[in-house]
């Protein structure tokens, strides 16, 4: 709670609040503190994708080497979607990071085939 405080207080001060996360972690929306975080699906999935990382076309995260030149990208996008936290993008072994993806690119993709379809 004091955190949310003192982040929201500084940010009243300064139009654009200088960084006080570690280098590499994101800052996330604050119901990713909330007890029973589930990661987005759906429009709600694809709307923070566009909104808030530097994704241009999500379609381009399912063909991606998640491991290697693309991590940056998408530890970016994991971790907003809450698919990893902060922590295991930055210090998880490749196999966690891997068992989320692949969750993550099936739910992608039926994002993106509903909303062709809607």
């Amino acid at each position: 709670m004091a955190d949310g405080f003192v982040h929201d207080y500084l940010s009243q001060y300064c139009e654009e609040h200088v960084p006080y996360l570690p280098e590499g972690w994101l800052e996330i929306p604050r119901y990713e503190f909330d007890w029973n975080v589930q990661p987005l699906t759906g429009e709600k999935m694809l709307d923070l994708l566009y909104d808030h990382t530097s994704v241009q076309d999500a379609g381009e995260l399912l063909e991606v080497d998640v491991l290697g030149d693309d991590r940056k990208l998408c530890g970016e996008a994991l971790v907003r979607t809450g698919y990893l936290t902060n922590q295991e993008n930055l210090t998880g072994d490749d196999q966690t990071v891997l068992q989320s993806y692949k969750l993550f690119s099936k739910v992608l993709k039926e994002a993106l085939v509903d909303v062709e379809e809607g």
